[in-house]
């Protein structure tokens, strides 16, 4: 859809390829240099003149035809869409689902697992496309948010453990949800829904933080919200800094909840957060050092 939408730019034309690929996978010939691709846009009255054709001629070939005749511009596509099965003429339910899965496979990113929660959510998503690509997103957007709720009314009865356990899963679901959103947009032809994305982060975090300071009632709330807002803040300020290949793991929430899981059970969740504060900053000033001499 994309491709389209940048090669027609609001205007008439024939795609074409060039002849040697075109024919090679089907398409028909347009002229010693061109094939045609499949695709074209032209006036509507054309197809007026289909009337006068015989009845048993080939439509689209016809239609083709007056298109050039009508003085239509070719609008070429390179070989290489082609070759690397951007393009094709499927002419077999099998070829048809041979080039899903390839589309699929392509459009979910290649998670490092670096981040081990989102390389693994990605895969379980990708396991589910594209059955689950209608409803299943809203299902595990359903999914986690129930899950979120429940973390905090655990949190909140004294139970860290079992709230943190939730809450990982809950971020697991959301991670698939996620993941089912991009796959169905980019099959679709429509960009990244980022605005969504920075939602379910803020959610993550807003919760995630309520979680780590709760019980309400026990302490000082502004002491109690401390640490956790401030690991939070690090972590999105060392994935700021560093390097492409390590920002994902700064954005796993799926593996810090399961990092502090072993924390809560011990009793020692604050003094976890507080070294986890402590490693975050060493990062921050590890990555921003290797900046400053880059940019030197």
């Amino acid at each position: 859809m994309e491709r389209l939408a940048s090669a027609f730019n609001s205007t008439r034309g024939v795609l074409a390829l060039p002849a040697e690929e075109g024919l090679a996978v089907g398409f028909e010939r347009i002229d010693a240099d061109h094939a045609w691709a499949g695709v074209l846009v032209a006036r509507a009255r054309i197809v007026e003149q289909l009337a006068e054709m015989p009845p048993d001629s080939d439509t689209i070939s016809v239609l083709l035809r007056l298109a050039l005749q009508a003085g239509t511009p070719l609008i070429p596509l390179q070989a290489e869409v082609v070759h690397n099965g951007e393009w094709l003429l499927v002419t077999e339910r099998a070829a048809l689902a041979q080039r899903e899965q390839a589309l699929l496979d392509r459009s979910v990113e290649s998670e490092l697992w670096l981040a081990p929660g989102i390389a693994a959510s990605s895969r379980v998503a990708r396991r589910l496309a594209p059955d689950a690509l209608e409803r299943g997103p809203a299902y595990a957007f359903a999914t986690g948010g129930l899950g979120l709720v429940g973390a905090l009314a655990l949190a909140q009865f004294s139970m860290p453990v079992a709230g943190l356990l939730v809450f990982a899963l809950a971020a697991f679901a959301l991670g698939i949800g996620g993941v089912l959103d991009r796959l169905k947009a980019r099959l679709r032809g429509v960009g990244k829904s980022a605005g969504r994305t920075d939602w379910r982060r803020l959610a993550l975090d807003g919760v995630l933080a309520a979680l780590l300071a709760m019980p309400l009632e026990q302490g000082n709330l502004p002491e109690r919200f401390f640490l956790p807002v401030m690991l939070l803040a690090l972590l999105r300020l060392a994935e700021t800094l560093a390097p492409e290949r390590w920002r994902a793991s700064w954005q796993d929430r799926i593996l810090l909840g399961a990092l502090l899981l072993p924390a809560a059970w011990f009793g020692v969740l604050d003094q976890a957060l507080a070294v986890f504060c402590l490693l975050t900053v060493g990062s921050c000033l590890f990555f921003r050092g290797k900046i400053e001499i880059t940019r030197a």
